[in-house]
């Protein structure tokens, strides 16, 4: 599950995926985020300007991009 509220990502992730990539991107696509999943729930902070991005979860060949808005 990934989902935003005010400027905070949500990932709450199977433990199988425990390790994966994560890149966040603006709609420029610009990098504005990047690092590896450490645990099953995880809390991201941005310190960006409000509007859409794109999550991005990568593992090796998969992924898996989700679309979310920041207020």
């Amino acid at each position: 599950t990934i989902y935003s509220f005010d400027n905070i990502i949500y990932i709450n992730l199977n433990e199988l995926l425990i390790g994966v990539q994560i890149r966040i991107y603006n709609l420029n696509g610009e990098k504005v985020y990047y690092e590896a999943i450490k645990n099953q729930s995880n809390k991201i902070e941005l310190n960006v300007s409000k509007g859409i991005y794109f999550v991005e979860l990568v593992d090796g060949e998969n992924k898996i991009i989700k679309k979310i808005c920041l207020n």
